[in-house]
């Protein structure tokens, strides 16, 4: 099992060919930030849908405004009302990672979710996405940036050929990841 299939027996969308996974509160997992968008609808129509799709529970009134809050974040102002089809990738994961990143969660999945925002936006949403983070339960951050690891996590974890063979403060994990490869 890689870490994206491990990842996704934890938020339930496969179930373990063996054990049993035992989760308490709410999961959300974020593996592409792309899902559920629909090309030929605006920025704004699509922020809905995927608020609907990741926030099934709230009430109309907080979907509202987290879709408010988030389009005005993602600073796509004029592009929010043309096709998505028509966003550069930049502009793409600017408003899907606005929207997912817009509240916390009882366990927050992100894996390989900065992939494609362009570097200003990669710094704004870092700040949020710690943000949500905090507001969150627990955290699993998937990562191969040595850089956003350091700023988002506060622990690692090394997994190779299917065993953590590491486990704890972040400087030390990285290094202990890099002399993995190093050969």
């Amino acid at each position: 099992v890689g870490k994206t299939s491990l990842c996704r027996i934890i938020s339930g969308m496969f179930n373990p060919t063996k054990g049993e996974i035992n989760i308490n509160g709410e999961v959300r997992a974020i593996f592409d930030t792309s899902i559920g968008i629909l090309e030929d609808l605006t920025g704004r129509e699509n922020a809905t849908i995927l608020m609907e799709l990741m926030f099934p529970t709230l009430d109309k009134e907080t979907k509202k405004k987290f879709i408010n809050e988030a389009l005005e974040f993602s600073e796509l102002n004029d592009f929010l009302d043309i096709p998505f089809k028509k966003y550069s990738k930049g502009m793409q994961a600017r408003l899907c990672l606005s929207l997912i990143s817009c509240t916390g969660s009882d366990l927050l999945i992100l894996d390989e979710v900065f992939d494609g925002a362009d570097t200003f936006f990669k710094e704004k949403i870092a700040k949020r996405v710690l943000k949500m983070i905090n507001n969150s339960g627990a955290v699993i951050f998937v990562s191969h940036s040595a850089d956003q690891i350091k700023q988002t996590c506060n622990r690692l974890i090394v997994i190779d050929n299917k065993k953590i063979c590491y486990d704890g403060e972040v400087d030390k994990g990285i290094e202990h990841y890099l002399e993995l490869y190093r050969e």
